[in-house]
């Protein structure tokens, strides 16, 4: 009888301390020497360049400044071997957007003018002037005067010859708010005022709401609400007027419903948000095609977050 207690005794023990383990062993967390030499294994250069950035960041982050900057180095070399111009570029500017996060401005400066030298061979005249935009801000941030204002104003020159104008609605807004990243509220002003300018002279009525939108989610981001809670309004006459009798033009009208709803939302409107998403998921019922009835009900819940 003993002999019987001990053994049930022991077999109790040993489940419980399987269990205490949680019965099988953790995930190891990788150091981040051991992401610098997963990140070096990488055969796509896209995806090595990148990796390596972030590993970078991160090392800086940790004191490591001289690993981090073999990091940045090495990412900088695994950009120059991507084959597309428009991967490269985009390559080298997540490289200098993660070196002056981690205040590595030497390795930010090499891989900002390496994306400079690269820019003029990009096919896209809309890519390329968003990329623009965005060396010049990076410019900025490393204390340049003089080429963020070189860079911005090839944007702006650039936005005219852009042959849709939802394209051009669109670097308008992007490179607008450039201009408010390098602390230059009359330049930000000017090209987001044409934004709205050209957005309302488009007849497309969801066309009109995605670009007033737009330029209201940037005022809100430059912490402008007031601004942007007056767009909001005149893109909610317009959505309100989009014609509900058909599924198209029904789901339209939902869409552009839900992204006003958000933007109000982030401006801190929050009964007015809640009445346009009521309103936008009281359309969204109306909507015969269950596929894209269960979308936009989708598109709304998102827009809530």
């Amino acid at each position: 009888m003993f002999l019987r207690k001990l053994i049930l005794l022991t077999l109790v023990l040993s489940i419980a301390t399987v269990a205490g383990c949680g019965g099988k062993k953790g995930k190891k967390k990788l150091s981040t020497n051991e992401k610098y030499e997963q990140a070096m294994k990488l055969t796509d250069p896209e995806a090595k360049a990148k990796k390596l950035a972030d590993v970078g960041e991160e090392q800086a982050s940790a004191g490591d400044i001289m690993a981090a900057e073999k990091s940045f180095d090495e990412a900088i070399k695994a950009a120059a071997q991507i084959e597309t111009v428009d991967g490269k570029v985009s390559a080298y500017t997540i490289i200098a957007a993660e070196a002056i996060k981690a205040e590595m401005n030497s390795q930010a400066r090499k891989a900002v003018d390496k994306a400079g030298d690269a820019v003029s061979g990009m096919e896209d005249p809309q890519a390329q002037t968003l990329q623009f935009a965005k060396l010049a801000v990076s410019y900025s941030k490393l204390g340049e005067d003089r080429k963020p204002k070189i860079y911005l104003t090839k944007a702006k020159n650039q936005i005219e010859t852009l042959d849709t104008d939802s394209a051009q609605i669109n670097c308008l807004v992007a490179v607008g708010y450039a201009y408010h990243q390098i602390e230059d509220a009359s330049g930000a002003d000017e090209l987001l005022g044409q934004a709205i300018a050209k957005s309302n002279g488009l007849t497309d009525t969801r066309a009109k709401c995605d670009g007033l939108a737009a330029v209201a989610s940037k005022r809100i981001s430059m912490d402008q609400d007031d601004k942007a809670v007056a767009i909001l309004k005149d893109a909610l006459t317009v959505a309100r007027s989009i014609d509900d009798g058909g599924d198209e033009t029904l789901i339209s009208k939902v869409y552009a419903l839900a992204a006003i709803g958000k933007q109000f939302r982030r401006a801190g409107e929050k009964d007015q948000a809640s009445e346009i998403f009521e309103e936008a998921s009281a359309l969204a019922k109306k909507i015969k095609d269950s596929d894209a009835r269960m979308d936009a009900n989708g598109t709304i819940s998102s827009s809530k977050k």
